[in-house]
C-alpha cells in the first residue's frame, strides 16, 4: 500500500511539470539555438551530457561533494579553446586548456574525481565529442572576457540541480526535477539596490565593474556554506569602534584596482616599468589589465573567505575591508517588508520574527544605517538582500539564490 501510494505521489509529481533530465533536451535546443559548439550534435548525445552531470551532482569523493563543472565544446575541442603560443597570450584569455595527452572517458566517476581537483569556479572539465561518444579532453579555464560563442557550460552547483550557461548568461535552470524560472537579477535589474551601487561607484570613481566585483563577493558569501553576513556600506568611513570583531586599517579598496584596469594611461605606466624589453603599447595594456584583473578576483576570492566567520564582513562604499567577525548589534523591532521584484513595486509580508539571529542582525544594521546595502547567506545557500533607503521607509529585502547574480570582476 505504501509502494503505491509513493508511486501515486510521483505520478502527481510528473503531472505538475516534473521533468528527468534527458525531458530538457528540447528547452535547451530553444534556448541555445544556432550554438557552434551544438552543431551536428545529435539530441541523444545531450541526453547523455545533462543526465551523467546530473547522476555524477549526486555523488561524492571520499565524502566530499563538489560543484560538478563541464565546458562542452561539441567537435571543435582545438578551435573552441586553442593552446596559448607565448606569455602574452596566456596572460590575456578567454578560454585556456589544459589537454589530456590522452582522453579520458566520459562518465559520473571521472567527473566527480576531476571536480575535487578543479575547485576553482573558473575550473571545468573540457568535454568534446569524438566521433559520437563523449570524452573528456582536458581541463579548461574560462578567462575575464567570456562569450557564449564557441563554450556551452553545464554546472550541477549542488545535488539535483543543473543549469546551462553561455558566457555570463544563464539559459537553464533545473532543480530536483523542476525549471526554474529566475527572479530578476537584484543587483542588474534597475531598482533600489542598483541605483544604490551605482552611486557609490559614481562617488568612488569607477565606470565599470562595480557591479559585477559586489555579484562576486556575494556569490563568495553564498560559496562557503557556513553562511554570513557581508555588508557595502554607504559611508567611505563607516565607524566601528563599538562592534566587537577585527576591525581593521583601511586596506587598498577594490575600487582602487578597478580605476586602474578603466584608466586609459594603463599601458604606459607597464611600459616604464617593464623589465627586459619594449612591448608595444597593446601588449602592455593587455598584460596589465590582465594582471589587474586577476588581482581582483583574487581579493573578491579573499574577501568572500573572510565572510565565513561568525559575524559581519563590512566594507566601505570603495569595497575595502573595515571589519570582520564584527557581532552586529539586534535591534528589539525592525519593520521589514518582502520586496517581490527588482524595482520593489510589489511587496509582501515578511515576518522576520521566524528567522535566525543572522537575519535580525542584518535587518537591524540595514534599519540604523539608511543607504547601506546589507547581503546575509543562510548555511542552506539562500541569499537575502536588505536596503533601508530612509527614515520614511521599511528595511526592504531580496531573496534570490546565488545563481540569479552574475559576474565575478570587472568587464572589458
Amino acid at each position: 500500500m505504501a509502494q503505491t501510494q509513493r508511486l501515486g505521489e510521483a505520478a502527481r509529481a510528473l503531472d505538475d511539470g516534473m521533468r528527468w533530465p534527458p525531458e530538457l533536451v528540447g528547452l535547451v535546443r530553444e534556448r541555445v539555438s544556432n550554438h557552434a559548439a551544438l552543431a551536428a550534435v545529435a539530441d541523444v548525445t545531450i541526453e547523455r551530457l545533462l543526465t551523467i552531470v546530473f547522476f555524477a551532482s549526486l555523488q561524492s569523493e571520499e565524502l566530499e561533494r563538489h560543484p560538478i563543472r563541464v565546458a562542452f565544446v561539441g567537435h571543435r575541442s582545438r578551435e573552441a579553446i586553442p593552446a596559448a603560443p607565448d606569455a602574452v597570450a596566456a596572460a590575456h584569455y578567454r578560454w585556456r586548456a589544459l589537454p589530456f595527452r590522452r582522453a579520458t572517458r566520459f562518465d559520473a566517476r571521472h567527473l566527480v574525481k576531476l571536480a575535487r581537483a578543479a575547485s576553482s569556479h573558473r575550473l571545468f572539465s573540457m568535454v568534446a565529442l569524438a566521433g559520437d561518444a563523449l570524452e573528456i579532453v582536458g581541463i579548461a579555464r574560462e578567462g575575464f572576457l567570456t562569450d557564449g560563442s564557441a563554450v556551452v557550460k553545464v554546472v550541477a552547483p549542488s545535488p539535483g540541480t543543473l543549469e546551462v550557461w553561455c558566457g555570463s548568461t544563464r539559459v537553464l535552470a533545473y532543480v530536483r526535477g523542476f525549471v526554474q524560472t529566475p527572479p530578476e537579477n537584484v543587483l542588474l535589474a534597475a531598482g533600489p539596490v542598483r541605483r544604490a551601487l551605482e552611486s557609490f561607484a559614481c562617488t568612488e570613481g569607477v565606470s565599470d565593474g562595480y557591479l559585477p566585483a559586489v555579484a562576486g563577493l556575494v556569490r563568495g558569501v553564498a560559496a562557503h556554506g557556513y553562511g554570513g553576513i557581508l555588508v557595502v556600506c554607504a559611508e567611505r568611513d563607516p565607524a566601528l569602534a563599538d562592534e566587537e570583531g577585527f576591525v581593521t586599517d583601511a586596506d587598498v579598496p577594490l575600487c582602487v584596482l578597478l580605476q586602474h584596469v578603466e584608466r586609459d594611461d594603463v599601458a604606459s605606466t607597464a611600459r616604464e616599468s617593464w623589465i627586459g624589453s619594449s612591448p608595444s603599447q597593446d601588449t602592455a595594456r593587455t598584460v596589465v589589465r590582465d594582471a589587474l584583473r586577476a588581482e581582483i578576483e583574487r581579493t573578491v576570492a579573499e574577501i568572500g573567505r573572510l565572510t565565513a566567520l561568525d559575524g559581519a564582513t563590512i566594507l566601505d562604499r570603495s569595497l575595502g575591508v573595515r571589519g570582520f567577525g564584527v557581532v552586529l548589534p539586534i535591534a528589539p523591532r525592525v519593520a521589514v517588508v518582502e520586496a517581490l521584484d527588482a524595482e520593489a513595486q510589489h511587496r509582501a509580508e515578511f515576518m522576520l520574527e521566524r528567522r535566525g539571529a543572522r537575519h535580525h542582525a542584518a535587518a537591524s544594521y540595514a534599519s540604523s544605517h539608511f543607504g547601506s546595502v546589507v547581503f546575509a547567506a543562510s548555511t542552506d545557500g539562500g541569499l537575502a538582500c536588505m536596503l533601508r533607503e530612509s527614515d520614511a521607509s521599511p528595511v526592504l529585502l531580496w531573496r534570490f539564490q546565488p545563481f540569479d547574480v552574475r559576474g565575478a570582476g570587472p568587464r572589458g
